[in-house]
């Protein structure tokens, strides 16, 4: 079953990031690793990590963290940047608001600087 938050996510990450990712995502609605991989990929782009990759490891927590130690509403340093974590609530499972960009309450409550957002099976192994 398709969800039209996810399909929106979705569209986001292959309209605003897919040349700068390398890759795209099927458009269908249904939430996947795929997606999640797009998304970590596009969050690193926007932390300025040279080396994507589908994994959320130790490089890119600590450059988040290093970044932005506390994201919020007047810290969140683009309305993509605040999509790009919209989406990935979403896609998890977790109401991310309207994915506009608007650091919301409905965002403010998860902590995006948790890996725990992010987590893949992938995590556990080395990576970025």
């Amino acid at each position: 079953m398709a969800d039209e938050m996810v399909l929106r996510a979705q569209k986001f990450i292959n309209s605003v990031y897919s040349s700068r990712i390398g890759m795209t995502v099927e458009e269908n609605g249904r939430t996947g690793w795929p997606v999640m991989y797009a998304l970590t990929r596009a969050l690193q782009w926007e932390l300025g990590i040279s080396s994507l990759s589908d994994s959320f490891g130790p490089t890119t927590l600590s450059t988040l963290e290093s970044k932005y130690p506390k994201i919020s509403a007047s810290t969140v340093p683009s309305a993509d940047f605040c999509r790009i974590i919209q989406s990935a609530l979403y896609c998890k499972g977790y109401d991310g608001g309207a994915i506009d960009g608007q650091y919301s309450d409905r965002v403010a409550p998860r902590s995006p600087n948790s890996s725990k957002t992010w987590a893949s099976p992938a995590s556990t192994q080395a990576a970025t």
